[in-house]
């Protein structure tokens, strides 16, 4: 894979809006059309035409051929995209999953995540699909309250190097990457899809740790940037940055340089809907300095915050933004790169030994074999062709764990799963009531790392970042972790190291091999 950097910086450079006679001008559209480039429409896209936005999320399909016919009818106008931070397969069927951006951090190569975005981005073109809200820059920098294996890690040096090769991959290949969430979520106390957080790191912590990701997407070419709905109190205390022309004009745009199109985070989230609605919101975002709102809402949603824009902003600045986009489609039309990209060999290099004092791992493939825990339990087990527990929760009761201990076979593999620095108190007996059944025992923590902490006396564990649970209903497992880990367990060499800190014992850049 070495190969695919050297050729990506050759080639990342898509065609001026001035090459194509194709591209439409401002002066081509209506007013009403105008206005709807500032609109992305997600959740009900049913109507979406009727407020002629100008961008669509894509809802979840089964498979390429009715992703494809979705995006054929939206026209050959309007931008389809959508959440694809670890492969088209977060919501296309059928499609191939790439390790997540944690685990891409954890093969510590560049040239890995921009295989890996790719890969992704070929398949979307298959479905017409031509802009990907990712890669994230997003540090994570506050192990008390994990950005999660969402984000590549904690060194900003490493997020830098691995945001610019999925930028430079995405722009060879003719997909539009939105880098996200500025001016970066890594080092918040809350969650915006229902509160409001703030960020309290001083200016010259920002300028050092969280800024540097962004700077380095803009110097890579990265034509569009999401913001985030954090307070970033060091530059403006009293609004959230999405809404903050502070934020956005002064640094984004002024400071930074970057004259592409800015998106906000869904503008439906608890952080801003509770306090400012949607419409107003939207009108402040614009007159912030931001190009476009996602809605991901009700279609009434759309219609609101489309009446706020064209109550609430002149037509001079609605052109603008107007004109920004247009011009990013007509840069970003599919053509580029394509090629499959083979997920295996990434995700093996990303699975990470933590810990081996007890010589529980590898285990023996011949012996029986239990997998147990909370969460994507039995596609682990198929993958390892084990038998398998989970309990009913992340917090199992007394009476699961002794039905767990029931089930105990000559060797057991405990999937733990947090989201935060530590585990809940009846994962951490499951493990324990394991162990003293005296079989050869180990763990993998499927979500951040952080668990080993929670059972640093165990001996054998692994670290898969395989999973998250951000809102809504749990995520499908990503088969293509699980497949790799069940390889490693068995005996492939593990490549990862740790792209976090997790203690002392467990310090960034740990891998042990086997």
């Amino acid at each position: 894979m070495k190969w695919i950097l050297p050729l990506l910086l050759a080639v990342a450079v898509p065609v001026p809006a001035a090459a194509s006679t194709a591209c439409r001008t401002i002066e081509q559209l209506t007013p009403d059309e105008r206005l709807g480039q500032l609109i992305m429409v997600g959740g009900d896209v049913s109507r979406a035409h009727e407020v002629h936005a100008g961008l669509v999320s894509l809802p979840d399909m089964p498979d390429v051929r009715s992703a494809a016919e979705f995006t054929r009818r939206q026209g050959k106008d309007v931008l389809v995209g959508g959440d694809f931070e670890h492969g088209a397969i977060q919501g296309i069927g059928g499609t191939t999953a790439y390790p997540r951006p944690m685990g891409l951090g954890a093969t510590r190569d560049p040239a890995k995540a921009a295989a890996a975005a790719l890969g992704t981005a070929t398949e979307l073109k298959q479905a017409g699909v031509g802009l990907n809200l990712a890669p994230l820059a997003d540090v994570n920098s506050n192990p008390q309250f994990p950005f999660g294996v969402r984000s590549y890690g904690e060194d900003p040096g490493l997020i830098s190097r691995m945001v610019t090769a999925q930028v430079l991959a995405y722009r060879s290949a003719g997909v539009v990457p939105a880098v996200k969430h500025f001016p970066g979520h890594g080092g918040v106390n809350a969650d915006p899809h229902w509160e409001l957080p703030t960020v309290d790191a001083d200016r010259a912590t920002m300028d050092r740790v969280h800024f540097p990701p962004f700077r380095a997407a803009i110097a890579a070419g990265a034509p569009m940037i999401m913001t985030a709905h954090v307070v970033l109190r060091a530059v403006d205390p009293d609004l959230p940055s999405t809404l903050s022309s502070r934020v956005i004009t002064g640094i984004l745009r002024s400071e930074m340089g970057f004259d592409g199109v800015v998106i906000t985070d869904s503008i439906q989230m608890g952080a801003i809907k509770e306090r400012w609605g949607i419409a107003d919101a939207s009108v402040r975002a614009l007159k912030a300095g931001a190009d476009v709102v996602l809605s991901t809402g009700l279609h009434s949603d759309h219609v609101a915050i489309r009446d706020a824009l064209q109550a609430g902003l002149t037509q001079e600045r609605i052109d603008q933004s107007a004109a920004r986009v247009l011009k990013l489609k007509c840069q970003y039309r599919g053509q580029g790169l394509s090629t499959r990209v083979d997920p295996d060999p990434i995700a093996q290099a990303s699975i990470t030994l933590l810990d081996n004092r007890s010589k529980a791992l590898p285990f023996n493939s011949q012996a029986r074999t239990l997998v147990a825990g909370v969460m994507d339990v039995e596609p682990l087990a198929q993958a390892m062709g084990a038998n398998w527990w989970q309990a009913s929760s992340e917090n199992p009761t007394d009476a699961e764990i002794a039905e767990a201990v029931r089930r105990v076979e000559d060797q057991v593999l405990v999937a733990t799963y947090s989201r935060g620095p530590t585990l809940p108190e009846g994962q951490v007996k499951l493990v324990h009531a394991l162990k003293a059944a005296g079989k050869r025992v180990a763990a993998v923590s499927l979500g951040v790392p952080y668990d080993v902490n929670s059972y640093p006396d165990l001996g054998a564990a692994l670290a898969a970042y395989a999973q998250t649970q951000v809102w809504g209903p749990l995520p499908p497992a990503n088969g293509t972790v699980m497949k790799a880990l069940a390889r490693v367990v068995f005996g492939a060499q593990p490549g990862g190291k740790l792209p976090v800190t997790v203690s002392a014992r467990y310090p960034s850049g740990l891998g042990l091999r086997y």
